[in-house]
C-alpha cells in the first residue's frame, strides 16, 4: 500500500498583499512630491524585509510533508532547515492513538490537523489548511471553521491508520508537540 502523503496548504496572496506595500508606500509618496526623496525609499527598502523574511519562512514552511507508511507502521516528517538542508525524522505510528483538527492562532488562524500521542499529552502535526469563514449576512463577523480538506484529511488518516477520531475542536491554543 502506498504511503500517506501529507502537505500544508500555505496561502499567497498574504505574502504578496505585503509585497506590494512598501512599493505603493514609495509611489504614493513619489506622485506626492514629485522627486525621488531619500526618507520614503529607505523606509521603502526597510518595509520590504517584512515580505523577504515572510518569503523566507514561508519558503520553509512550503518544504515540510509527512508521509504514513502503514506497511511499515511509521510516520515520517520531512522538513528543512533555514539553510534549506533537508531534516528527516520517524515516529513509530504504534505510539499515536487519536488524530484530531483545531483552529490555532490570534490574527492569524489557521486549522491544525495533529496526531495525538496515546497518552494524550502531546501532538505532531501533519498539516495547516485556511480556515473557512462563513458569515450569515454581509453585516456580521465572519466565523472560521474547519475547511473541507482538513476534514477529510482527518477522517482518512483516522479511518486508514486505525485511530481515533476526535474531531474537530474548535478554537484553540497548540498544545505540546512531540519532539525527539
Amino acid at each position: 500500500m502506498a504511503p500517506i502523503r501529507v502537505k500544508s496548504q500555505i496561502p499567497y496572496w498574504p505574502l504578496v498583499m505585503t509585497a506590494l506595500f512598501p512599493f505603493v508606500f514609495v509611489g504614493l509618496n513619489y506622485l506626492h512630491s514629485g522627486e525621488w526623496n531619500k526618507v520614503p525609499l529607505i523606509t521603502g527598502a526597510i518595509f520590504l524585509l517584512v515580505p523577504i523574511f515572510g518569503g523566507w519562512s514561508q519558503a520553509i514552511e512550503r518544504q515540510r510533508w509527512c508521509d504514513i507508511d502503514l506497511t511499515h507502521r511509521k510516520v515520517t516528517v520531512h522538513t528543512v532547515t533555514m539553510w534549506f538542508a533537508p531534516k528527516v525524522q520517524s515516529y513509530s505510528l504504534d505510539q499515536f492513538g487519536a488524530v484530531r483538527s483545531y483552529l490555532a492562532g490570534h490574527k492569524r488562524v489557521d486549522c491544525h490537523v495533529e496526531l495525538v500521542t496515546k497518552p494524550g499529552g502531546e501532538g505532531l502535526l501533519l498539516a495547516t489548511f485556511p480556515p473557512n469563514s462563513t458569515s450569515t449576512s454581509f453585516w456580521s463577523i465572519p466565523k472560521d471553521s474547519e475547511p473541507a480538506t482538513a476534514q477529510t484529511l482527518r477522517q482518512m488518516v483516522a479511518g486508514q491508520c486505525g485511530l481515533e477520531d476526535q474531531g474537530f475542536l474548535g478554537g484553540r491554543w497548540p498544545g505540546a508537540q512531540l519532539s525527539k
